[in-house]
């Protein structure tokens, strides 16, 4: 989910801050679940189909390496759409993903964007470990941006997620994009945004909230 475009337009225009070498990222860090099961599944050759096990150590590596840092997260799970708004656009995805998955077993080519297939019980094998780990996690009604930010303003911390919608929402302590997310290191560092700067650059600021309108936004 996200606004077509928008994430080429921020990496081309925008002045990344560096965060978390000095001082060292910690404390409570608000996760968008989804996001977080794709990219950990990121590199995993899923051909072969589930490759379970290799997504779950990936997993209890990242939680182990946050927790390390002295990182505390707390995950949000999308819940049922039970209005349908996502419906399209649910379907379409499901529809690419098994064309992708045809395409591979047919002719053994991968998506030119690099894409992964995840496998139908990732979130439940991710769900297992974050109650393994004891990792605060919750499931929300509906879509989880909104919940995501407003939870993440009452803590004053950052939101990491793959989402351009965090571009847009107004989340104070910043939003840090999973490519910028760098868990493997020690420190954990990334690059993080503050949609204040990027309004900044308007005449009017309050102008970035037309974009999902102009652009559109799924």
């Amino acid at each position: 989910m996200g606004i077509w475009g928008l994430t080429t337009y921020i990496k081309k225009n925008y002045k990344w801050k560096e965060i978390g070498k000095d001082p060292p990222l910690r404390g409570p860090l608000l996760i968008d679940a989804m996001s977080c099961c794709y990219s950990l599944y990121d590199g995993i050759d899923w051909k072969y189909g589930g490759q379970y096990k290799e997504l779950d150590q990936k997993c209890r590596t990242f939680l182990t390496n946050l927790k390390e840092s002295d990182i505390e997260p707390i995950l949000v799970f999308d819940g049922v759409d039970y209005e349908g708004e996502k419906g399209p656009v649910i379907l379409k995805r499901r529809k690419e993903t098994a064309e992708c998955v045809s395409s591979c077993l047919l002719y053994g080519s991968y998506p030119k964007d690099g894409r992964s297939c995840l496998p139908a019980f990732a979130k439940v094998v991710f769900m297992e470990v974050l109650k393994e780990f004891r990792i605060r996690f919750i499931v929300a009604d509906g879509d989880a941006d909104e919940l995501t930010a407003s939870i993440a303003n009452s803590y004053g911390c950052p939101v990491l997620s793959s989402d351009s919608d965090y571009y847009i929402f107004n989340v104070k302590g910043g939003y840090i994009p999973f490519e910028y997310f760098y868990w493997e290191s020690k420190p954990i560092y990334g690059k993080i945004y503050h949609s204040n700067n990027f309004s900044a650059t308007f005449r009017d600021p309050e102008i970035i909230y037309l974009i999902p309108a102009l652009i559109g936004n799924d």
